[in-house]
């Protein structure tokens, strides 16, 4: 990363010299005064003070990471959500639907091992769609600094922005995934408590239903 880092502030001081160079020789071949001199060169030097201040990325890039995920813990009575638990969480409510099972009724048993399995799949799709927002935010880290490297460039400081809009769209849907599976895991929560004391097959759908409803709802 220090590395990329680096070369990305080489390129970027690169295209800032030429940029510099290129909008003065004009101005100096077309004439101007020396008032639109110091305000041209203070917008230089805030723009490329702007630029400096974004490369640091393991700081600003955390911080809006961060932000919203405790935004997202907040909103649902304090529940944290990472793919590590989700997967927790099924594994808990398969084992309670497996100990519930009576062998004495083989169709409710085959009916309780096929939404454990489905219950378990659900929950794994939900936790891969938050591994790859995580994946998103890891990428950006070293992506940016190609993008900030041409913003160097004022033709190209669109690009170099971007990355800013972009962190804060994959924030948002970080937002939207851990909060929509912070209330599935306490919704379901609720109706695994039941199961100790009725594991009845109702309460097992009812789970299911809840299960597959959240998992099609983080995939749209």
């Amino acid at each position: 990363m220090p590395l990329i880092k680096t070369a990305c502030l080489w390129v970027f001081w690169t295209l800032v010299i030429i940029d510099l160079v290129w909008t003065f020789g004009l101005k100096a071949l077309s004439g101007f005064e020396f008032g639109d001199f110091i305000a041209t060169l203070i917008k230089k030097v805030m723009y490329i003070g702007i630029f400096l201040l974004l490369f640091n990325i393991d700081q600003w890039l955390q911080i809006i990471f961060n932000s919203f995920s405790q935004l997202a813990t907040s909103v649902n009575n304090g529940t944290a959500v990472s793919p590590n638990n989700i997967i927790i969480q099924a594994l808990s409510i398969v084992r309670k639907i497996i100990q519930s099972m009576d062998f004495w009724s083989p169709g409710d048993s085959i009916l309780k091992v096929i939404a454990g399995v489905i219950i378990l799949i659900a929950f794994v799709l939900m936790a891969i769609d938050l591994l790859i927002v995580y994946l998103k935010f890891f990428l950006m880290n070293v992506i940016v600094f190609f993008a900030l490297a041409l913003g160097g460039l004022s033709h190209f400081k669109q690009i170099g922005l971007n990355p800013i809009t972009t962190a804060i769209k994959v924030g948002v849907e970080l937002f939207m995934i851990q909060g929509l599976m912070a209330l599935c895991i306490n919704m379901i929560d609720t109706i695994n408590n039941e199961i100790t004391q009725n594991s009845s097959v109702e309460i097992i759908l009812t789970i299911l239903t809840t299960a597959l409803i959240f998992c099609m709802i983080t995939k749209m």
